[in-house]
């Protein structure tokens, strides 16, 4: 099967009503802490929040420092239209998840987060596919809304891991139910017997202290009547 290949039909920044074309301005600016600063070496993660600004770099010369930031300069997230021939059934149907095909529904795949001085913080791509089904692919740039271990000082990507579709039926969800319910059944039964049996013992343990009273009594009687 020959490499498909993914059509733009539209792009589009999606701005505040605020925004203001033009090159510089006085913007907001969200510094960046070392945990986020880990993440711009790797390629921004496949998920989405909106963030309209981009990356800025400052340098320091009073103490050579740097220090990197968000500047809220609202020049929007992208909106990606676009088609391909691909279908539901090429991305479902194999064993593991066929990442070259899934890579071209995410426009900033394999882009650094470093490069969000540039690229736009959040990218969103709608791809039509051939068989008219709709995949929504969001991009983030990961050291801006990273949530996580804070503890995280070093961050390097996973080599050589594979994503695997599992598939289920609704006959085979259906028996899953029916299975689970039933355990849940048999467990429950089984701690009222639990209950039962030791409510059970603990009453033998009762009548048979009792029994032993009654007799201790008795013979403490017999003992007095000797006398």
């Amino acid at each position: 099967m020959s490499s498909p290949e993914v059509h733009h039909v539209s792009t589009t920044m999606v701005r505040p009503a605020s925004f203001i074309d033009e090159t510089t301005g006085n913007h907001r600016r969200i510094d960046l802490n070392p945990i986020d600063l880990a993440f711009l070496r790797i390629a921004c993660m496949q998920k989405g929040l909106l963030f309209t600004g981009r990356l800025a770099i400052e340098k320091h010369e009073d103490d050579n420092t740097t220090s990197v930031y968000i500047n809220c300069n609202s020049e929007g997230v992208e909106f990606i239209h676009a088609t391909a021939d691909i279908s539901v059934e090429d991305i479902v149907s194999p064993t593991y998840v066929p990442q070259s095909l899934v890579d071209l529904l995410f426009s900033l795949n394999g882009v650094p987060n470093y490069k969000g001085q540039s690229h736009p913080l959040v990218s969103i791509q709608v791809t039509e596919l051939r068989d008219g089904a709709v995949f929504i692919g969001c991009s983030a740039n990961h050291s801006v809304c990273y949530v996580g271990d804070t503890n995280t000082t070093e961050v390097s990507p996973l080599e050589g891991l594979v994503e695997k579709c599992f598939h289920f039926t609704k006959a085979n969800i259906a028996a899953l139910k029916a299975r689970v319910n039933s355990e849940m059944e048999q467990k429950t039964m089984n701690r009222q017997n639990q209950v039962l049996a030791t409510a059970e013992e603990q009453q033998q343990v009762m009548a048979e202290n009792e029994r032993q009273k009654l007799a201790a009594n008795d013979w403490r009687m017999m003992l007095s009547a000797e006398k």
